[in-house]
Order: C-alpha cells, then structure tokens, then sequence
C-alpha cells in the first residue's frame, strides 16, 4: 500500500506514518561486561546516573529500538541479555517495559558467522552493531522519558569485549 494511502478505521481517517531518528548512546558504555547484582532494582543500581538516559527533547516516536556495538575484532561468545525500566520523571516509580515480543527480558543477539537467516553483524570498520529484531529489541515507552537498562547476563568473549554499549532510537 503507498504511504500516501488513506485508511478507515472505525470511521476515523489515519495515514501510516514513519519516523526517522539517529542511533544515541544509552549512557551505559562499560557495562555489559558485567550482570548486575539485583536486575529488579533499578534505584539501586550503583551507577544509575551514568546509564540513565532520557528521550530527547520528549518529543520522539513511542517505541524504542536498541543495539548492541562492539569492537570488531572482539569474538562474542555470550550475547547480553538486558531489561528496560522505564519511568516518567525521578517522581514516578521504575517499571519493567516488556517488548514486542511481550517478554521483559531481551537479548542484543551477536552475529558473528552468517547462518540461513541472519547475515553477520554489520560494521563501519572499527564497530559491529548487532541487527535489530523488530520482536526482541523493539520496546513501547509506554510514556516514559528516563530509561535504564539492567543487565542480566553479560557480554562475554574474545578480544575487547569491555567497550562493548547499547544504542538506542526513539520511532
């Protein structure tokens, strides 16, 4: 169906609609490398004010879309399994956001050698970025503005696996 497509919908007229937006860090380089002590308390994450991150300008779409990137040497052998809180401000308390495949818990799948579905990560010459599973790595914000990410099993491997981050789109 072209973009430019009227729908009807319960006697409403809507019109698909796509965002586009830049890929930003998630506050939280350095730490997949390592699983967190209690993934169901975000408040008390010892270092929750460098992985706290925000929706830019409140203004973006309401799903978000996460990645994994990693030094393109590094040989991943354990991808990172993560969950996403999500509040409005400091004055609402943290929720678990489940994604689309209605699951709170979700891995940033490492692609390393190309299989009958999934092609390798692809890189810019000095980073690999896992691909993004529309069903795994896809959130609702359910209106939230702050994020944070808890990390349930980390990122393990060859090479320099410590630098390793999340990315993140508001669309």
């Amino acid at each position: 169906m072209p973009i430019e497509t009227e729908i009807e919908h319960n006697g409403q007229v809507t019109f698909p609609t796509s965002a586009s937006a830049f890929w930003l860090d998630a506050g939280m380089a350095t730490i997949l490398d390592d699983a967190d002590a209690a993934v169901n308390k975000p408040q008390g994450f010892a270092n929750l004010a460098t992985r706290l991150f925000r929706r830019p300008n409140q203004q973006y779409g309401t799903n978000l879309v996460a990645r994994m990137s990693y030094e393109d040497g590094a040989g991943i052998t354990t991808s990172p399994i993560v969950i996403l809180y999500g509040r409005k401000n400091s004055d609402d308390p943290w929720q678990p956001l489940a994604n689309k495949a209605d699951a709170t818990l979700a891995a940033l799948t490492a692609i390393l050698v190309a299989t009958a579905t999934h092609a390798i990560d692809h890189d810019d010459g000095t980073l690999r970025y896992t691909t993004v599973r529309n069903d795994l790595n896809v959130w609702d914000t359910c209106g939230c503005n702050e994020f944070a990410f808890a990390v349930s099993t980390p990122v393990a491997g060859s090479g320099t696996v410590t630098t390793a981050s999340i990315q993140v789109k508001f669309l």
